[in-house]
């Protein structure tokens, strides 16, 4: 699956240093998160767990027991407009090498 993260860009100009990049890992799922959302657990290179939204592809969270427990006591609205947020900004990340994504997230062995 296509997931993605922010990376911290020093010196972009209009001086947005936070921009999306994404990769294509392997993971496992969907799972059933609650409230009818999916997620996958991404296993990094050094064993961190990640949870990643199916809708999005972005992380949520370490592991499904405490994902489930914030989707069941979040603010429903917040949740949605960060899911439509996150979908938003996966269409505009940069497409990176597996090796460069989990290095940014310093999760490789």
């Amino acid at each position: 699956m296509k997931v993605f993260t922010m990376d911290y860009v020093p010196f972009v100009m209009g001086g947005k240093v936070w921009q999306p990049m994404c990769c294509e890992v392997e993971a496992d799922g969907p799972h059933d998160l609650g409230d009818g959302y999916q997620g996958f657990v991404v296993t990094a290179p050094n064993g961190t767990t990640f949870i990643a939204e199916a809708t999005s592809g972005a992380f949520v969270g370490p592991d499904l027991k405490a994902v489930k427990k914030d989707i069941k006591t979040g603010d429903k609205s917040i949740m949605a407009e960060q899911v439509a947020s996150a979908v938003t900004e996966m269409k505009m990340a940069k497409d990176v090498e597996p090796d460069y994504f989990w290095q940014k997230l310093k999760c490789l062995k």
